[in-house]
Protein backbone atom coordinates (compact mmCIF):
# COMPACT_ATOMS: atom_id res chain seq x y z
CA UNK A 1 0.00 0.00 0.00
CA UNK A 2 1.37 3.38 -1.36
CA UNK A 3 2.06 5.33 2.14
CA UNK A 4 -0.08 8.15 3.01
CA UNK A 5 1.67 11.41 1.71
CA UNK A 6 -1.07 13.00 -0.08
CA UNK A 7 0.61 16.46 -0.29
CA UNK A 8 3.36 15.06 -2.52
CA UNK A 9 0.54 13.78 -4.85
CA UNK A 10 1.51 15.64 -8.13
CA UNK A 11 -1.47 13.87 -10.42
CA UNK A 12 -2.99 16.49 -12.65
CA UNK A 13 -5.80 15.08 -13.61
CA UNK A 14 -9.23 17.74 -14.38
CA UNK A 15 -10.58 16.69 -10.95
CA UNK A 16 -7.64 18.30 -9.16
CA UNK A 17 -8.29 21.10 -11.31
CA UNK A 18 -11.95 22.22 -10.29
CA UNK A 19 -10.51 21.75 -6.58
CA UNK A 20 -8.36 23.83 -7.05
CA UNK A 21 -10.94 26.13 -8.74
CA UNK A 22 -13.42 25.48 -6.23
CA UNK A 23 -11.77 26.18 -3.05
CA UNK A 24 -10.07 29.53 -4.16
CA UNK A 25 -6.75 28.37 -4.22
CA UNK A 26 -5.26 31.17 -6.30
CA UNK A 27 -1.79 30.61 -8.33
CA UNK A 28 -2.56 26.91 -8.59
CA UNK A 29 -1.62 27.39 -12.40
CA UNK A 30 1.51 27.81 -13.56
CA UNK A 31 2.73 30.20 -16.48
CA UNK A 32 1.58 27.12 -18.77
CA UNK A 33 -1.54 26.93 -17.91
CA UNK A 34 -1.24 23.52 -16.41
CA UNK A 35 -2.08 22.71 -12.91
CA UNK A 36 0.27 23.45 -9.92
CA UNK A 37 0.77 20.09 -7.40
CA UNK A 38 -0.28 20.88 -4.25
CA UNK A 39 3.39 20.83 -3.13
CA UNK A 40 3.78 24.10 -5.10
CA UNK A 41 0.20 24.92 -3.82
CA UNK A 42 1.23 25.03 -0.24
CA UNK A 43 4.70 26.47 -1.25
CA UNK A 44 2.72 28.99 -2.21
CA UNK A 45 0.29 29.75 0.17
CA UNK A 46 3.60 29.51 2.71
CA UNK A 47 5.18 32.31 0.35
CA UNK A 48 1.69 34.30 1.03
CA UNK A 49 1.48 33.72 5.06
CA UNK A 50 4.59 34.21 6.03
CA UNK A 51 6.11 36.82 3.27
CA UNK A 52 9.25 34.57 2.46
CA UNK A 53 8.62 34.91 -1.70
CA UNK A 54 11.51 33.02 -3.28
CA UNK A 55 12.53 31.47 -0.17
CA UNK A 56 10.78 28.20 0.30
CA UNK A 57 11.88 25.14 -1.65
CA UNK A 58 10.25 21.70 -1.73
CA UNK A 59 13.10 18.97 -1.11
CA UNK A 60 12.08 15.39 -1.85
CA UNK A 61 12.95 12.14 -0.55
CA UNK A 62 11.14 9.42 -2.20
CA UNK A 63 9.35 9.27 -4.83
CA UNK A 64 6.72 6.36 -5.53
CA UNK A 65 5.16 6.04 -8.85
CA UNK A 66 1.88 3.38 -9.60
CA UNK A 67 0.34 4.03 -13.24
CA UNK A 68 -0.91 7.43 -13.27
CA UNK A 69 0.07 8.52 -9.80
CA UNK A 70 3.17 9.39 -8.03
CA UNK A 71 3.91 10.10 -4.41
CA UNK A 72 6.55 12.17 -2.98
CA UNK A 73 7.65 12.10 0.60
CA UNK A 74 10.07 15.12 1.18
CA UNK A 75 10.16 18.29 3.53
CA UNK A 76 9.81 21.66 3.01
CA UNK A 77 13.00 23.91 3.41
CA UNK A 78 13.84 27.81 3.73
CA UNK A 79 16.66 28.81 2.02
CA UNK A 80 18.78 32.21 2.54
CA UNK A 81 19.61 33.89 5.84
CA UNK A 82 16.87 33.03 8.21
CA UNK A 83 18.38 35.86 10.65
CA UNK A 84 17.63 38.60 8.06
CA UNK A 85 13.99 37.37 7.25
CA UNK A 86 13.47 37.59 10.96
CA UNK A 87 15.24 40.52 11.27
CA UNK A 88 12.90 42.43 8.85
CA UNK A 89 10.08 41.18 10.18
CA UNK A 90 11.47 42.76 13.47
CA UNK A 91 12.01 46.18 11.52
CA UNK A 92 8.67 46.02 10.23
CA UNK A 93 6.73 45.71 13.69
CA UNK A 94 9.28 48.69 14.68
CA UNK A 95 8.53 51.26 12.19
CA UNK A 96 4.48 50.39 13.20
CA UNK A 97 5.35 51.03 16.72
CA UNK A 98 7.09 53.96 16.16
CA UNK A 99 4.63 55.83 13.80
CA UNK A 100 2.06 55.12 16.75
CA UNK A 101 4.17 56.18 19.76
CA UNK A 102 5.73 59.47 17.73
CA UNK A 103 1.32 59.87 16.84
CA UNK A 104 2.09 59.85 13.26
CA UNK A 105 -1.09 57.32 13.49
CA UNK A 106 -2.91 59.19 15.96
CA UNK A 107 -4.98 57.88 19.53
CA UNK A 108 -8.12 57.41 18.08
CA UNK A 109 -7.35 56.53 14.73
CA UNK A 110 -8.60 53.32 13.02
CA UNK A 111 -6.43 51.42 10.64
CA UNK A 112 -6.74 48.00 8.74
CA UNK A 113 -4.45 45.39 8.12
CA UNK A 114 -4.76 46.24 4.42
CA UNK A 115 -3.83 49.69 5.12
CA UNK A 116 -0.80 48.49 7.51
CA UNK A 117 0.17 46.48 4.82
CA UNK A 118 0.53 48.90 1.84
CA UNK A 119 2.33 51.18 3.89
CA UNK A 120 4.71 49.01 5.13
CA UNK A 121 5.54 46.71 2.08
CA UNK A 122 4.73 43.54 4.08
CA UNK A 123 2.71 40.26 3.82
CA UNK A 124 -0.65 40.55 5.65
CA UNK A 125 0.39 37.58 8.06
CA UNK A 126 3.23 39.43 9.25
CA UNK A 127 1.44 42.37 9.64
CA UNK A 128 -0.98 40.56 11.52
CA UNK A 129 1.60 39.09 13.98
CA UNK A 130 2.79 42.41 14.70
CA UNK A 131 -0.26 43.46 15.31
CA UNK A 132 -1.06 41.14 17.92
CA UNK A 133 2.44 41.79 19.28
CA UNK A 134 0.98 45.88 20.02
CA UNK A 135 -1.97 44.52 21.05
CA UNK A 136 -0.47 43.10 24.15
CA UNK A 137 1.77 46.84 24.50
CA UNK A 138 -1.40 48.38 24.91
CA UNK A 139 -0.56 50.22 21.84
CA UNK A 140 -3.84 48.92 19.35
CA UNK A 141 -6.88 47.30 20.39
CA UNK A 142 -9.26 45.20 18.30
CA UNK A 143 -12.32 47.23 16.65
CA UNK A 144 -14.19 44.91 14.79
CA UNK A 145 -12.85 43.21 11.63
CA UNK A 146 -10.49 46.18 12.53
CA UNK A 147 -7.88 47.75 14.91
CA UNK A 148 -7.82 51.01 16.71
CA UNK A 149 -5.35 53.25 18.22
CA UNK A 150 -6.97 53.08 21.70
CA UNK A 151 -7.61 57.00 22.80
CA UNK A 152 -5.65 58.36 25.65
CA UNK A 153 -7.19 57.02 28.71
CA UNK A 154 -6.72 59.50 31.79
CA UNK A 155 -7.67 56.68 33.94
CA UNK A 156 -4.64 54.08 32.40
CA UNK A 157 -2.44 57.14 32.66
CA UNK A 158 -2.73 57.41 37.04
CA UNK A 159 -2.70 53.53 37.27
CA UNK A 160 0.41 53.55 34.88
CA UNK A 161 1.97 55.92 37.33
CA UNK A 162 1.35 54.16 40.35
CA UNK A 163 2.12 51.07 39.39
CA UNK A 164 5.45 52.59 38.39
CA UNK A 165 6.05 53.79 42.09
CA UNK A 166 5.27 50.55 43.25
CA UNK A 167 7.89 48.61 41.14
CA UNK A 168 10.48 51.31 41.33
CA UNK A 169 10.73 52.01 45.28
CA UNK A 170 10.26 48.12 45.30
CA UNK A 171 13.76 48.21 42.73
CA UNK A 172 15.39 50.39 45.20
CA UNK A 173 14.47 48.49 48.18
CA UNK A 174 15.25 45.21 46.35
CA UNK A 175 18.68 46.32 45.04
CA UNK A 176 19.83 49.53 45.92
CA UNK A 177 22.36 48.81 48.81
CA UNK A 178 24.65 46.65 46.97
CA UNK A 179 24.37 48.21 43.68
CA UNK A 180 27.48 48.23 41.46
CA UNK A 181 29.33 51.65 41.17
CA UNK A 182 29.44 50.62 37.54
CA UNK A 183 25.90 50.18 37.20
CA UNK A 184 25.60 53.78 38.81
CA UNK A 185 28.23 54.96 36.40
CA UNK A 186 25.93 53.88 33.57
CA UNK A 187 22.69 55.61 35.02
CA UNK A 188 24.90 59.05 35.28
CA UNK A 189 26.05 58.76 31.92
CA UNK A 190 22.35 58.67 30.58
CA UNK A 191 21.58 61.72 32.86
CA UNK A 192 24.73 63.10 31.44
CA UNK A 193 23.82 62.17 27.68
CA UNK A 194 21.01 65.25 27.72
CA UNK A 195 21.50 68.80 28.18
CA UNK A 196 19.60 72.21 27.82
CA UNK A 197 19.49 71.87 24.16
CA UNK A 198 18.23 68.39 24.00
CA UNK A 199 15.71 67.88 22.14
CA UNK A 200 12.36 66.22 23.33
CA UNK A 201 12.50 62.99 21.91
CA UNK A 202 16.54 62.71 22.83
CA UNK A 203 15.07 63.66 26.67
CA UNK A 204 12.20 61.49 26.62
CA UNK A 205 14.53 58.87 25.80
CA UNK A 206 16.92 59.16 28.22
CA UNK A 207 14.35 59.47 30.80
CA UNK A 208 12.64 56.35 29.96
CA UNK A 209 16.53 54.43 30.02
CA UNK A 210 17.10 56.21 33.70
CA UNK A 211 13.73 54.67 34.82
CA UNK A 212 14.85 51.26 33.42
CA UNK A 213 18.23 50.99 34.94
CA UNK A 214 16.76 52.03 38.58
CA UNK A 215 14.21 48.86 38.01
CA UNK A 216 17.34 46.80 36.83
CA UNK A 217 19.02 47.40 40.12
CA UNK A 218 16.36 45.08 41.56
CA UNK A 219 18.05 41.95 39.72
CA UNK A 220 14.68 41.05 38.71
CA UNK A 221 13.81 40.53 35.44
CA UNK A 222 9.85 40.40 35.85
CA UNK A 223 10.56 43.91 37.66
CA UNK A 224 12.37 44.87 34.53
CA UNK A 225 10.41 44.23 32.34
CA UNK A 226 7.24 45.64 33.71
CA UNK A 227 9.11 49.28 34.30
CA UNK A 228 10.15 48.90 30.95
CA UNK A 229 6.33 48.09 29.04
CA UNK A 230 4.79 50.88 31.49
CA UNK A 231 7.03 53.30 30.29
CA UNK A 232 6.55 51.85 26.55
CA UNK A 233 2.66 52.04 27.31
CA UNK A 234 3.10 55.92 28.58
CA UNK A 235 5.44 56.93 25.92
CA UNK A 236 2.53 58.48 23.59
CA UNK A 237 1.82 61.54 26.18
CA UNK A 238 5.03 62.68 25.38
CA UNK A 239 3.89 64.51 22.76
CA UNK A 240 0.76 66.00 24.77
CA UNK A 241 1.96 67.77 27.54
CA UNK A 242 1.75 71.59 26.97
CA UNK A 243 4.99 72.62 29.27
CA UNK A 244 7.65 69.43 28.55
CA UNK A 245 10.32 71.13 30.65
CA UNK A 246 10.23 70.77 34.06
CA UNK A 247 12.49 70.07 36.97
CA UNK A 248 12.42 65.97 35.96
CA UNK A 249 16.24 65.70 35.73
CA UNK A 250 17.63 67.37 39.36
CA UNK A 251 14.72 64.48 40.58
CA UNK A 252 17.22 62.12 39.01
CA UNK A 253 20.16 62.95 40.10
CA UNK A 254 18.58 63.58 43.46
CA UNK A 255 17.84 59.48 43.86
CA UNK A 256 20.97 58.55 41.82
CA UNK A 257 22.88 60.28 44.66
CA UNK A 258 21.04 59.08 47.22
CA UNK A 259 21.67 55.08 46.08
CA UNK A 260 25.43 56.34 46.13
CA UNK A 261 25.45 57.34 49.39
CA UNK A 262 23.91 54.50 50.83
CA UNK A 263 20.56 56.17 51.86
CA UNK A 264 18.01 54.40 50.79
CA UNK A 265 14.86 55.31 52.16
CA UNK A 266 15.71 58.55 51.11
CA UNK A 267 16.06 57.24 47.65
CA UNK A 268 12.66 55.56 47.76
CA UNK A 269 10.94 58.64 49.23
CA UNK A 270 12.79 60.23 46.39
CA UNK A 271 11.59 58.41 43.47
CA UNK A 272 7.82 57.73 44.65
CA UNK A 273 7.53 61.64 44.91
CA UNK A 274 9.35 62.08 41.39
CA UNK A 275 6.54 59.44 39.94
CA UNK A 276 3.80 61.06 41.33
CA UNK A 277 4.47 64.64 40.37
CA UNK A 278 5.08 63.69 37.32
CA UNK A 279 1.73 61.65 37.12
CA UNK A 280 -0.30 64.83 39.02
CA UNK A 281 1.50 67.62 36.28
CA UNK A 282 1.30 64.99 33.40
CA UNK A 283 -2.70 64.55 33.90
CA UNK A 284 -3.43 68.34 34.94
CA UNK A 285 -1.84 69.31 31.27
CA UNK A 286 -4.10 67.11 29.38
CA UNK A 287 -7.14 68.35 31.28
CA UNK A 288 -6.06 71.89 30.36
CA UNK A 289 -5.46 70.90 27.03
CA UNK A 290 -8.56 68.69 26.18
CA UNK A 291 -10.37 71.17 23.77
CA UNK A 292 -7.14 71.69 21.89
CA UNK A 293 -6.58 67.73 21.64
CA UNK A 294 -9.65 67.62 20.55
CA UNK A 295 -9.55 70.07 18.01
CA UNK A 296 -6.14 68.09 16.56
CA UNK A 297 -8.58 64.78 16.52
CA UNK A 298 -6.54 63.43 19.44
CA UNK A 299 -8.71 61.02 21.46
CA UNK A 300 -9.24 61.57 25.08
CA UNK A 301 -10.51 59.20 27.47
CA UNK A 302 -11.78 60.93 30.37
CA UNK A 303 -11.33 59.27 34.59
CA UNK A 304 -14.74 57.42 35.29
Amino acid sequence: MAPHAELGDVDRQEGQKEGHRKHGCEGAENADGEIASPVDVVIRLHQDFFGLVSHIVWRPILVYQDGRHKIGIGFLSIEGDWAEIVTQMQEMEDKLRRMILDMEIGPGERLTERWVEGQLGASRTSVRTALFRLEAEGLVSRDGRGWIVPPIDLEEIDQLFTYRAVLETAAIRLGGAKAHASDLNDIEAVLDSVDADASPDLAHRAGQDFHVRIARLSGNDFITRAVSDAMTRLSRVRWLESNPKHRGWDEHRAVLNAIRDKEIDLAIKLIEAHIIDTRDRLIASLQGSRRSLRARGIGLKAET
